[in-house]
């Protein structure tokens, strides 16, 4: 199937879940170049075109400031600097903000934070998100919405974590901070992910996007394929957990394929 049809997949499964007492929480994971922020846009868009009041958190946009991942780096281990695992989002704003919007009524007025991965900060007040009353469906989007501590081990898994974390105290400090992220995940209702089959692919489409925002806004983080290589290696363990664990708890699971097609692989 294509996106169009997977997204019409996921609409009619969040229809059949609505409830008009509360907000209805979907979580939609998957591995960079998956195409979640696309089925989400498409998604919240066929919602509100019913009617349905509807936003997306990104996960993303609640990593930590620049300046406090560096503190991180310098206190815990110099890998924790780097935005992407377990523990380098503020996880407390993530729950306030999903908390306010699940009990917000017709005068609620909330922001919450836009993160530019360009300058690899959080962006200032003037650009976060705003939303003003009640909320229908929630989207929350990102590649390790529904991580779990038990996802990953305590040891190095590979040549590059043998290298960089000898003695694994990143290793451990992330599986750690996972343990605080799962009180959010109890809150989705439905979750959805969107499976890759290779850490290659995953290497392939993050540079992909990171050529696209260049082409965008003039600006990168990354000078080369290689440079996304190594970004990457940071979250090649959770990676792995997600497809190895995740898709026995989501509730509806697609294949990823070339040119943005899928498969059902769990319904």
């Amino acid at each position: 199937m294509y996106l169009e049809q997977l997204v019409r997949k996921i609409e009619n499964s969040v229809l059949s879940r609505l409830e008009s007492t509360r907000s209805l929480v979907v979580g939609i994971s998957g591995a960079q170049g998956s195409g979640k922020s696309t089925i989400c846009s498409n998604l919240q868009n066929n919602l509100v075109q019913r009617g349905l009041v509807t936003l997306t958190l990104g996960l993303d946009d609640f990593y930590l400031k620049n300046s406090e991942r560096l503190a991180l780096g310098k206190e815990v281990h110099p890998l924790c600097s780097v935005r992407g695992v377990p523990g380098t989002h503020d996880i407390n704003y993530l729950k306030a903000t999903l908390a306010s919007l699940v009990k917000a009524d017709r005068g609620s007025k909330i922001r919450w934070p836009s993160f530019s991965k360009a300058s690899d900060d959080r962006c200032g007040h003037d650009k976060f998100y705003y939303h003003e009353g009640r909320v229908d469906v929630i989207l929350i989007e990102g590649w390790c919405v529904g991580a779990r501590s038990r996802f990953i081990r305590n040891l190095a898994e590979n040549e590059w974590e043998l290298e960089h974390d000898p003695c694994c105290r990143w290793k451990e400090w992330t599986k750690n901070a996972a343990a605080q992220y799962e009180s959010i995940w109890q809150e989705i209702d439905f979750s959805v992910m969107l499976f890759q089959s290779s850490f290659e692919r995953v290497i392939d489409a993050r540079w992909q996007q990171e050529m696209d925002l260049l082409k965008r806004s003039g600006e990168s983080q990354f000078q080369s394929r290689s440079d996304v290589v190594e970004f990457c290696q940071h979250y090649r363990s959770w990676t792995r957990g997600m497809c190895a664990y995740f898709p026995s708890l989501a509730d509806l699971v697609f294949d990823c394929l070339d040119g943005y097609s899928y498969t059902i692989r769990k319904t």
